[in-house]
């Protein structure tokens, strides 16, 4: 997975941060009847949209999956987590391989401050 996040689909336009941040929340809310719809609107607004493929995509198609079985040992869950569960948390421990969209650039000193008029007497 890790060589994926360093993909133009897996960008993050949200600060790193905030992205831990949501998904741990998420993750300690695992028994949430709702909690993939939850997840995919976490993953829908953190990650960069337009491009196809992505985290979105992927979760959609790991969300669809039987409940007979991951397919192979590495989808396998950790105990206590679903292989989409298991998906958020992985993106959230590997956040730091992610790239992340720039903070806003400061506004220069000339936008900063309003142009007045000279002062006439």
């Amino acid at each position: 997975m890790s060589a994926r996040l360093a993909e133009a689909d897996y960008q993050l336009v949200w600060p790193r941060a905030l992205f831990k941040s949501e998904a741990a929340k998420l993750l300690n809310q695992r028994d949430l009847k709702d909690w993939n719809d939850r997840c995919a609107l976490l993953l829908d607004d953190a990650f960069v949209r337009g491009i196809r493929g992505g985290p979105v995509e992927e979760f959609a198609e790991i969300s669809e999956r039987p409940s007979s079985g991951p397919r192979d040992v590495r989808d396998a869950p950790r105990p206590n987590m679903t292989v989409a569960q298991q998906f958020l948390r992985d993106l959230m421990v590997n956040a730091d391989l992610l790239n992340e969209d720039p903070p806003p650039r400061r506004p220069y000193w000339s936008e900063r401050k309003p142009v007045h008029a000279p002062h006439e007497h």
